[in-house]
């Protein structure tokens, strides 16, 4: 049995679950390759569109991973 990381579980995940969406496909893609900030970049823009607090909301997501 081969063991994994948190990021490769969530990255398998992505690819096997949201393949065909567009948005995902990107954001897939901008992790593999690293570009973090272009992701945080995106996030913010949703949060945005949606009148979601991005600060409030991220801090709340790293909390819930212990971080």
């Amino acid at each position: 049995m081969t063991a994994f990381n948190p990021q490769q579980m969530l990255m398998m995940f992505m690819q096997q679950n949201m393949q065909n969406n567009p948005m995902f496909a990107n954001l897939i893609q901008l992790a593999q390759q690293g570009k973090t900030s272009d992701i945080m970049q995106i996030a913010q823009n949703v949060c945005k569109e949606n009148n979601i607090d991005f600060e409030k909301e991220f801090t709340a997501f790293k909390r819930g991973f212990g971080l």
